[in-house]
C-alpha cells in the first residue's frame, strides 16, 4: 500500500535519502534539513517565504521532491522543489486576511462536530468525534460485533529492521454504548517486534488476525500473521514477504492475505540485499479449526498472476517481480475475493466457492485453481514526463449485497488527474468481473480543487489527494461509499472523508457527492483505514500523523440526499 510507512528507528535520520523502487515515500524533515539551494529557490519564487513544515518525497523513479509549507506576504503556500532548485509547483493554500484554525505547536485541536465542506441540503453526518487511543499512531481499522453493541480493532504499526525497532500494538475498542456520546473501553495488546500493516476481525470478535512484516528483512523475508484470542497473541502463522492487507470472510472460514513483497532498499533497511527482490503473493488461511489451528490452504504466486494475465501487458508489469498484491476484500457470501495490484492498475479475482472441497493438493496447486480472472483498470495515460501511468488502485470495498465493488485509486503523484474511484461489476461471479466505469475525484467533488488553477487535468498542479481506503454502507434506501482522502485539499488543514451516493453505478451513473468531512485533530493528519460499523450508523477512520486517534463519524439514517454531478448544494 502506498503509505507513509514508519521507518526503522535505527535508520530514521537517513530514511529520507532514498525509497524502495516499488513505491513513492514521504518523510517529514526538520526545517534546518532543507538544503540551502532548495530554500533559496522557494524564496526566489516567493519573496519573503518563511518555511513552517517540510517533507521529502522519493518517487518510484528515485527522484526526490521537497514539499515545503510556509508563508509569504501573509498568505500560506505549498512549494514543491527539486534538489537542484527547480520549482515543480506553487500552491496558494490560504489568502491573506482569512482566519486560520491552526493551533500552536504541540496543541491539539479537538472537533466534536466538524463543519461540512459545502454542506448539502439534507443532514447526513450527525457528529464527528475524535477518540484518543492509548498508542502513538493508528493506521488500519476494522469492525466486529460482540455480545455488547460491537467493537473496533485498530493497529499501531511499529517498525523494525535488522531485528531492532519498536513493537506493534493492537487496540480493541469495545463500544458498550453505541450512541455518539458513548465512550469505548480500550484494551491494548503487544504484538511484538515488526511492522503491522493490517487487521481483520472474526465477525463476532472471537479472534483477530494482524498482518506483520518480518522484523529483520521486512520486504523480502516471509511475513507472519499474529493470531490474537483471549486478549493475547496465541500463535503466529507464516505468510509471504511483506504482508500488506488481510481480510476475513464473513462466514469466518478463511482469511485472504495480500503480500506485497516490495523491492528492498538497503538505505531504508541496511539488512536487506537490494538484489533480493521477490514477487508478491496471495495467501489464503483456513480458519475452520479456530485460532489455534490456522493454516495456509492456498497460495497464489505472483509468477502465476504474471504469466496468466500480464505477459501481454508490458507497460503494467515487466516481469513477475513487479506483481505486488496490495489490498484484499472478500464478498459478503464468501464466494470470491478481490485483491488490488496497485502498480499494475488491476484487480485480481479469486474463486473461493470450492476451496475447502479440494483435497490432496498443495497450497500452490489450490492457488492456481482459485485464480479466476483479472480486471484491468485504466493504464497507459502519459504523465507530465510522458511516462505511462495508471490509476493505481489501493483500498477496495464490496457492496453489502455483493453485486459490485469500489476501488480507491491513488494514482501516481505525476498523474494526479487519474485519482478517483472505479466501479467493478461482480454480478457474473469471479470469472466475469468487469470494469463498469472510472471516475476522477475532482469530477466527483470539485471542492477538492480549492483555489488552485490547472492548465489541464494532467498538470502537476492538480492537488495530490490520495484516495486511500473505502467502505460501503447502507443508509436507508441508499448505498453510500465513504472514501478516505489521505492528503488535505488546498486551503484545508487535514485529510478528509468523502461520502458518495452509489445509486445506479452498475448502470453507469456517476456517483453523487453527499458530504465531505475533515478528520483528525492535528494539522496535516491523514486518514488511512476506514470501516463502517456493523449497524451502518457510523464510520470509523484510523488517522495517521495524529498522535494516535480514531475518528468516529455518526450517520443520520435515511439522510443521504446527494447533489448533482459536478455540483455542490
Amino acid at each position: 500500500m502506498e503509505r507513509s510507512t514508519i521507518a526503522c528507528l535505527a535508520l530514521a535520520a537517513m530514511t529520507w535519502l532514498s525509497a524502495p523502487a516499488a513505491m513513492a515515500r514521504e518523510v517529514d524533515i526538520e526545517i534546518h534539513e532543507i538544503p540551502e539551494g532548495v530554500l533559496a529557490a522557494a524564496r526566489r519564487e516567493l519573496p519573503g517565504f518563511v518555511p513552517v513544515e517540510a517533507e521529502i518525497e522519493t518517487e518510484k523513479s528515485g527522484r526526490r521532491v521537497y514539499e515545503i509549507d510556509g508563508t509569504a506576504s501573509g498568505s500560506s503556500y505549498e512549494v514543491e522543489v527539486l534538489p537542484d532548485g527547480t520549482i515543480v509547483s506553487v500552491e496558494l493554500k490560504r489568502s491573506k486576511g482569512k482566519r486560520s484554525s491552526e493551533t500552536s505547536a504541540g496543541a491539539r485541536m479537538v472537533r466534536t462536530a466538524s463543519s461540512p465542506i459545502a454542506p448539502s441540503s439534507a443532514r447526513f453526518v450527525a457528529s464527528v468525534e475524535m477518540l484518543d487511543l492509548p498508542v502513538p499512531e493508528s493506521e488500519i481499522v476494522t469492525a466486529f460485533a460482540s455480545d455488547a453493541s460491537g467493537g473496533i480493532a485498530v493497529v499501531s504499526p511499529g517498525a523494525a529492521c535488522g531485528g531492532e525497532g519498536e513493537h506493534s500494538s493492537l487496540v480493541l475498542a469495545e463500544l458498550l454504548d453505541p450512541s455518539p456520546q458513548g465512550r469505548p473501553r480500550f484494551r491494548t495488546i503487544d504484538l511484538g517486534l515488526g511492522e503491522s500493516t493490517s487487521v481483520a476481525a472474526h465477525p463476532e470478535g472471537a479472534f483477530f488476525l494482524v498482518a506483520m512484516k518480518d522484523p529483520v528483512q521486512p520486504n523480502v523475508l516471509p511475513g507472519r500473521v499474529a493470531i490474537v484470542a483471549g486478549h493475547r497473541v496465541v500463535r503466529f502463522a507464516a505468510v509471504g514477504p511483506g504482508p500488506d492487507s488481510i481480510a476475513i470472510s464473513p462466514d469466518a472460514s478463511l482469511a485472504v492475505v495480500a503480500c506485497e513483497a516490495s523491492a528492498p532498499d538497503p538505505e531504508e533497511c541496511e539488512a536487506e540485499d537490494p538484489a533480493a527482490d521477490v514477487p508478491g503473493s496471495i495467501h489464503v488461511l483456513d480458519l475452520r479449526g479456530g485460532p489455534e489451528s490456522v493454516r495456509t490452504i492456498a497460495v497464489v504466486q505472483g509468477e502465476d498472476i504474471f504469466r496468466r494475465f500480464l505477459l501481454s501487458e508490458p507497460e503494467r508489469a515487466g516481469d513477475e517481480r513487479d506483481v505486488e498484491p496490495e489490498y484484499a476484500a472478500v464478498a459478503p457470501d464468501s464466494s470470491l475475493a478481490l485483491v488490488s495490484l496497485q502498480e499494475q492498475s488491476a484487480i485480481v479475482t479469486l474463486d473461493l466457492r470450492d476451496i475447502h472441497r479440494s483435497t490432496g493438493k498443495t497450497p500452490e496447486d489450490r492457488g492456481r485453481e482459485i485464480l479466476s480472472s483479472i480486471v484491468l483498470l485504466p493504464h497507459g495515460e502519459l504523465d507530465d514526463r510522458d511516462e505511462p501511468r495508471g490509476v493505481h488502485p489501493d483500498g477496495l470495498a464490496i457492496s453489502p449485497d455483493g453485486t459490485f465493488a469500489i476501488s480507491a485509486n491513488e494514482a501516481h503523484s505525476r498523474a494526479r488527474h487519474l485519482q478517483g474511484i472505479s466501479v467493478i461489476d461482480l454480478q457474473g461471479g469471479p470469472d466475469r468481473a468487469r470494469l463498469v466505469a472510472t471516475h476522477p475525484i475532482f469530477d466527483l467533488d470539485p471542492t477538492l480543487l480549492g483555489t488552485r488553477l490547472a492548465a489541464s487535468r494532467g498538470a502537476k498542479r492538480l492537488p495530490r489527494i490520495d484516495p486511500e481506503g473505502v467502505t460501503i454502507l447502507d443508509c436507508g434506501d441508499r448505498r453510500v461509499a465513504a472514501v478516505a482522502l489521505e492528503r488535505k485539499a488546498p486551503g484545508e488543514e487535514a485529510g478528509s472523508v468523502l461520502f458518495l451516493d452509489l445509486s445506479g453505478v452498475l448502470e453507469g451513473r456517476t456517483p453523487l457527492r453527499v458530504d465531505r468531512r475533515i478528520v483528525g485533530v492535528n494539522r496535516g493528519s491523514r486518514p488511512e483505514g476506514i470501516v463502517a460499523s456493523r449497524d451502518g450508523r457510523a464510520v470509523y477512520v484510523a488517522v495517521e500523523r495524529d498522535g494516535g486517534t480514531l475518528t468516529r463519524i455518526g450517520i443520520v439514517p435515511d439522510a443521504a440526499r446527494p447533489s448533482a454531478p459536478g455540483k455542490v448544494q
